[in-house]
């Protein structure tokens, strides 16, 4: 039961951006491992934990005595022991043996166009650089082809040229620059938002994909430059990805391909969506971890994937297809065939009649009632377990001792239960932003990371509810978190209802004990405040969502006609 989850720890601040949510430019190389990685100039401290990954030796050079001192000092205190300091009084004169080093970037962001069209420096890097070794630069402006004429006039051959987001700052898109298909998706389905800025954004973008301007406006280029000839087309997947797929049986030879590393906290995955030829849609999508501490995160995936495509609990296609999983320089990776939908919040009524909505709902019974074992683990079991996931909850947040007692006392509850505790298969994170929908108006549920093949019933039920309910109170105006919840839960409303209804249902198909729902409830909310610590700091753990919103549910348990009519609290033991 809950391996994944009681394997976990949660640590406040371990999941915040910065660190390894850095540098996802290396993702575009063809590989992410290199026996010499020489940086020109130096690149920014919190790049610095994933630099050291990339390269047995790491050269930072610079002209600037003071900035490097400084870098060095920063490595010293990080413990980064392969990262080596070396001062230059000019680039075209550089301490290195020809042919020596297999991966440049230039960290001289704010010269790189003047840097580049210097001749000497360019015939430097051409001499330093090893057979088959790479260049990675950024420019901006229409001014950089004549840096890159620069590069590939030296003997050297152009790989590939991508337009970059944002124009300033970690890259969070990259795609090919002339490619009109691609962009148009990644305007589309990747780069959308419902505020007015993040519209505006899009639509702008397909407006530029489609007449051929956006290669000529976008102002923010990444090129990559290979000492020998590419291999094949010079739009393929990096090379790395290509081997891993081709072990896999996977032919991506013609592929294009785009990148997203939109996600700001270490956990979130570089995603590459792959384009079969001249295809307007994906067909292929591909998951790396950005730090290696997160590979169980993809681990689990596949494992969760697998068995759903085994048992088919549910439609198949209503979720990924799992291709492959291997490891690339200590990461995971993840390979699904892509499924085509628009994003949910794109398509709901965000009301109580939506059928989309609905449709979710009914897949998260149905998931339920085809996975459900009711043998697997007793009702003591099942409390045990949990109040280990109670004692971490403990360590971490700050609760009174009547709200201490009686969350222990609903968990103690569960091993009275007299049909015991059945368990299901379980998404983990049915948040609305983790589903899309087809063209049929069905629901596919993404993102399995946190899935559990022995899960907790009604979880997966409550959590989408709250983030459904949380979407329609926003597109009524209101961005008050805690007032929205209460709105929606505690006080009468149609959600409520409907809440109660499919609650009811879902209990009924899995033969579950009513008296587990208000152990259940509260529970579900406890473990979304322990996820939630990850990205909180220690100063903030006070002013997270879940935590606040268990506080009030307990408080608001004996004075909210609306949750004691949904837990059935009267006559439980709970006054």
């Amino acid at each position: 039961m809950l391996e994944t989850t009681l394997n976990t720890d949660y640590v406040p601040g371990t999941n915040l951006s910065g660190g390894f949510a850095s540098a996802d430019w290396r993702f575009l190389l063809p590989s992410l491992k290199f026996k010499n990685f020489l940086c020109l100039g130096a690149p920014s401290t919190s790049s610095l934990p994933v630099l050291s990954t990339m390269g047995g030796s790491v050269f930072v050079v610079s002209k600037n005595l003071t900035k490097l001192r400084k870098f060095g000092q920063e490595c010293q205190n990080r413990q980064i022991i392969n990262v080596k300091i070396v001062y230059a009084k000019s680039f075209a004169t550089l301490p290195f043996a020809n042919d020596s080093i297999d991966l440049i970037y230039n960290a001289q962001r704010k010269n790189d166009v003047v840097f580049f069209r210097k001749k000497n420096i360019v015939a430097e890097i051409s001499r330093l650089l090893s057979p088959g070794g790479v260049i990675y630069c950024e420019t901006k402006g229409l001014a950089n082809y004549q840096s890159v004429n620069n590069l590939v006039n030296s003997g050297l051959e152009t790989g590939h040229i991508f337009w970059l987001t944002p124009f300033a700052g970690t890259v969070r898109t990259a795609l090919p620059l002339s490619d009109r298909e691609i962009a148009d998706y990644f305007f589309t389905n990747v780069m959308y938002g419902r505020s007015f800025k993040k519209r505006t954004f899009s639509k702008l973008g397909r407006v530029l994909s489609k007449t051929g301007l956006l290669s000529h406006v976008s102002p923010r280029r990444a090129v990559l430059v290979q000492h020998a000839e590419m291999n094949g087309s010079t739009t393929e997947p990096p090379e790395y990805l290509m081997s891993i797929a081709e072990d896999a049986g996977l032919d991506l030879t013609n592929y294009r391909f785009g990148l997203s590393t939109r996600g700001q906290g270490n956990s979130n995955k570089a995603i590459f969506y792959l384009f079969n030829k001249t295809e307007k849609l994906p067909d292929t999508v591909i998951k790396m971890t950005r730090s290696s501490e997160f590979n169980y995160r993809l681990e689990n995936e596949y494992r969760v994937l697998v068995e759903l495509k085994k048992q088919l609990f549910v439609g198949q296609h209503t979720f990924p297809e799992p291709l492959f999983l291997s490891y690339h320089n200590g990461l995971a990776v993840l390979g699904m065939r892509a499924i085509q939908g628009d994003a949910f919040r794109k398509r709901t009524q965000a009301n109580e009649n939506c059928p989309i909505a609905h449709d979710a709902l009914d897949w998260i019974v149905e998931l339920g009632s085809k996975s459900a074992n009711n043998t697997a683990i007793s009702a003591s079991e099942a409390s045990d377990k949990l109040h280990r996931l109670f004692e971490r909850f403990n360590e971490i947040y700050q609760l009174t001792s009547e709200h201490k007692d009686f969350l222990d006392q609903q968990i103690a509850s569960i091993a009275l239960s007299k049909n015991g505790f059945p368990l299901v298969l379980q998404h983990g994170d049915p948040g609305t932003w983790n589903i899309l929908v087809s063209d049929k108006n069905r629901v596919i549920f993404i993102d399995w990371e946190a899935g559990e093949p022995k899960g907790m019933p009604l979880w997966d039920l409550f959590y989408f509810f709250r983030t459904y309910a949380s979407w329609v109170s926003r597109m009524q105006g209101s961005r008050d978190s805690i007032k929205n919840f209460t709105d929606q839960f505690l006080k009468p409303s149609r959600l409520s209802g409907l809440f109660q209804e499919v609650t009811a249902r879902y209990c009924l198909r899995i033969n579950l004990d009513r008296s587990l729902v208000a152990p259940l409830y509260y529970t579900c909310w406890m473990h979304r405040a322990l996820k939630e610590a990850t990205r909180l700091t220690n100063d903030g753990l006070e002013s997270g969502h879940y935590v606040n919103i268990l506080r009030l549910t307990i408080e608001q348990r004996k004075t909210s006609e609306t949750l004691k009519q949904f837990l059935s609290l009267d006559g439980n033991g709970f006054e």
